[in-house]
This record gives C-alpha cells, sequence and structure tokens, in this order.
C-alpha cells in the first residue's frame, strides 16, 4: 500500500521565491506561465493547491534531492554511507567534526527552514482564505502533514531549535511543532474522508511522539497504520536537480558515496548477499549494494582514496522514491514499547523477528537473538537502522536515546563500524566517538544574523 506525496493529476507545480509565484517545470504536462504575481493576490482559493506543491516540492528537495541534500549529510554522520568525495560538508560529517563556522550548515538550516516556513504559510493562508472549509480539506490536511515532516527533519538534524528569527530553543521544541501539525492533519483527513493522509499522519504522530516519550499516545498511533501502508516521496528526474534520488546521483554519476566501509555492507554479506555479483538476489533485500563496474573494472570515489563504490539498491534509479511513513517502522515502534519494559522484551522481540520472517530473502534472515532486554534494544537499534536506511531517520533516533538511555556514539554499532573500518582502510581525522557530534549545529552566520541569538 504505497502512497505518495505527489498527485499525477495535478497539472502545475510551482514554488513560492520571496513571496512571487513563479513556474517550476516539474512533470510533463504543459503549464502555462503566468508571469509574477503580488503576494496579495494569492489569497485567494484559487492559489491554495499551486501553493502546497511549492511547499511539496521544497520538502522534496531537502529531504533527498539534488546535488547534495539530508540524507545525504545525516548518512556521513550517523554511519548509513561513506562519502568518498571533493566536497567538504560530507567528508567533516562522517568523522563527526561538525564546526559552527561552516557554511554549508547555512545551506542545511535554510534549506529545512525554507521548508517549514512556506508549508506553515500555506496553512496560514489556507485557514484565512477557505474559512471553514479548512477543516475538511484534504488540502489543508496535506499542509499539516508536509510541516509535520518539515519540523520533523529539523528535530532530528539541529542541536536547537529556532523559529523566524527568534531565540535558541531546546530542538524538542520541532518535535512539539510536528506533533501539534500531525494531530490537525488527522482532524481535517478525518473530516474530509482521506484515509491515505489519515493513515501518513497518524505514521507522523508516533514517529514524533516516541521522542516525546508519549509511548502510549506513540503505540496507540502506530496500531492505526498497516503492515504494508507506506507513504513516499517521489522523483521525477535524472538530472541532477532537487526532483532526482541524491542517492543515485552521488553514487552512479558523482561517484560520491559509497556504502563500502559501512556496518550494512559487513551485514549485507552476512546475511547471504554476494557484493560482486550483479545478478545476485541472496542477502537481505533492504539493504541490497553491488560493486559498481566500468569496462570491467571496479569504480572507485571522486577522492584520492580509490574507494571502491558499492552502490544500494534502494535507490538504483534517479526516480526511486523515499519512504518517510510506512508501516514497518510503527511495527518496531510496537516492539521498542515493550522492549522498554522488563517484563516484555521477549515480546517486543518477537515482533521484530516477525518481521525478518516475513522479508522476501535468500537465504531466510536469521531471528535477532538476545538472552538479556540489553540484547534486545541492540536488536532494535539494528533493524530499525535497517528498515530506515538512508530515510533520514537515525538523527531523531540518537537524540531521544541519548536522553532516555546516554547512548550516545560510541555506543552505536552502526557508527564504531564505520569509524573502524575507514581508519583501517587509511582515512584519518576521526573525532573521538566519546565526543562525536550527533546533531548538526546552528551557523555561525545565523547566530551573527540573527539579533536574538547571543
Amino acid at each position: 500500500m504505497k502512497k505518495s506525496l505527489w498527485i499525477e493529476t495535478r497539472a502545475s507545480i510551482l514554488k513560492i521565491v520571496f513571496g512571487v509565484l513563479v513556474p517550476c517545470l516539474l512533470c510533463s504536462c504543459d503549464v502555462t506561465n503566468p508571469g509574477n504575481i503580488i503576494d496579495e493576490d494569492i489569497y485567494d482559493t484559487n492559489y491554495m493547491e499551486p501553493l502546497l506543491n511549492g511547499a511539496i516540492t521544497r520538502y522534496t528537495g531537502s529531504l533527498a534531492g539534488g546535488d547534495s541534500s539530508y540524507v545525504f549529510a545525516a548518512g556521513a554522520l550517523f554511519g548509513e554511507i561513506y562519502p568518498c568525495t571533493t566536497y567538504q560538508e560530507e567528508p567533516q560529517a562522517v568523522r563527526g567534526d561538525l564546526p559552527e563556522s561552516h557554511a554549508e550548515w547555512s545551506d542545511q538550516l535554510d534549506e529545512q527552514h525554507g521548508t517549514r516556513w512556506l508549508a506553515e504559510e500555506c496553512i496560514r493562508r489556507m485557514q484565512l482564505v477557505m474559512k471553514t472549509d479548512y477543516h475538511k480539506s484534504a488540502l489543508a490536511a496535506e499542509a499539516n502533514l508536509i510541516a509535520g515532516l518539515a519540523n520533523r527533519i529539523l528535530g532530528s538534524t539541529f542541536c536547537h531549535a529556532v523559529f523566524d528569527g527568534g531565540p535558541l530553543e531546546d530542538r524538542i521544541e520541532y518535535f512539539k511543532r510536528a506533533e501539534s501539525q500531525f494531530s490537525e492533519a488527522i482532524d481535517i483527513a478525518q473530516a474530509a474522508g482521506n484515509n491515505d493522509l489519515l493513515l501518513a499522519a497518524y505514521g507522523g504522530r508516533a514517529s514524533v511522539r516516541i521522542v516525546l516519550g508519549q509511548w502510549t499516545e506513540a503505540v496507540a498511533d502506530a496500531g492505526m497504520v498497516p503492515d504494508d501502508f507506506s507513504y513516499q516521496v517521489n522523483y521525477k528526474t535524472t538530472s541532477g536537480n532537487d526532483l532526482t534520488n541524491t542517492l543515485w546521483y552521488q553514487v552512479y554519476i558523482r561517484n560520491d558515496i559509497t556504502m563500502k566501509l559501512t556496518w550494512f555492507e559487513d551485514y549485507y554479506t552476512q546475511s547471504g548477499g554476494v557484493i560482486d555479483d550483479e545478478d545476485d538476489t541472496h542477502g537481505d533485500p533492504r539493504v541490497a549494494m553491488k560493486q559498481r563496474y566500468s569496462q570491467g573494472k571496479p569504480v572507485t570515489g571522486a577522492d584520492t582514496r580509490n574507494t571502491p563504490i558499492l552502490g544500494t539498491l534502494k535507490a538504483s534509479s534517479g526516480t526511486n522514491s523515499v519512504a518517510v511513513i510506512k508501516g514497518t517502522e510503527m511495527r518496531l515502534i510496537e516492539a521498542e514499547a515493550m522492549i522498554r519494559e522488563v517484563s516484555t522484551w521477549q515480546e517486543g522481540l518477537q515482533i521484530i523477528n516477525d518481521l525478518r520472517e516475513n522479508i522476501e530473502a535468500v537465504p531466510s534472515l536469521l531471528p535477532w537473538t538476545a538472552a538479556t532486554q540489553d540484547e534486545a534494544f541492540k536488536a532494535l537499534v539494528r533493524e530499525r537502522a535497517i528498515v530506515l536506511w538512508n530515510e533520514g531517520r537515525r538523527g531523531a533516533d540518537l537524540y531521544r536515546w541519548s536522553i532516555e538511555r546516554g547512548y550516545q556514539p560510541s555506543d552505536d554499532e552502526i557508527i564504531t563500524t564505520m569509524v573502524e573500518k575507514a581508519k583501517a582502510f587509511g582515512y584519518s581525522g576521526f573525532v573521538e566517538n566519546a565526543y562525536r557530534a550527533i546533531c548538526f549545529p546552528i551557523s555561525e552566520w545565523v547566530r551573527s544574523t540573527n539579533p536574538n541569538i547571543d
């Protein structure tokens, strides 16, 4: 049951740029350019859908689109990929070194907050022009869903929250904001009779409620979402713009990303996968990867280390979708709620192994085993990493586990494996795991231009 943030029948997709609507050619249909439109004229019901399309476009690009994106930078920081690139941002992230002075963090903040602001501006204008119709409009439900997803990324990314030139706040404020927006999306989707948006909003709210420590409520939300549900961001081009899946582009076009040197490489081979065999169908398909070849020779990275490029089959095309809400994550929320309790951790582990048993893999995936509650938690960490691999989700996990359990990068098997493999390969400059960053700083540029930040 796959649902998409893109609806094929939408005739035009527009972005807001500095308060002016301009056309964005993102679909194959004909689009008429209306020219510049005065901002005040956009307060019209006819413009609500184009405004929403602009927010969706911005979210699509900021999540996993174009030349660089959140899943690229976060994947490097949290051990999901290895950047063998001449860029500066991702190699710094993979080393766990995120100085405030780096200009790229301003770009990340701009991208993610631009998405949030645009989605929330859609909501504000819809409330003004739709009036009572707002509370039963599928467009309004979707706008709240996108705003919630945008705030969820911000909470997963940045060490502090800051809104529209305001002061620094605790990053938990992003998740609180997202929960409110997902709740609004639920209420409106119910009134509008849109079940797809309703399930997506329940899943989104469950995913932020576990960060907020609202476990009973999160489990109730998760139970509303069936196993086969998947709400996706779709990518439409292979040209490297915001509508191109960045993992594909950076692996298959730029040679800037590899799955080499990651925990996932080891796990895939241990599950039966054969990386050098292009026709191999063995191993856990959720982390399938293959060595890239060109003219019979292995392709290596764009940096000077000749790092082999292992491409993920999860992004084998520039038009591969990225799931943002899915039923399998909901089952892991239910499993984690049980693993948190001394009396039910075995049942939680069984939920995880039931998921693994349902994966069509050759050979069949082995269950995780655990003799203690702590070992069951380690199995949960692995399974969440596998299920949400390269979907930009590990930041929120490491944040909440650090608060709940004192969990640090030095405790994380995914990160420590990547660091040790990279060191053995000859890479250097890594921050000690005990001091490794688990979030992006609010950049020096933003601090210096915001009078409300000391």
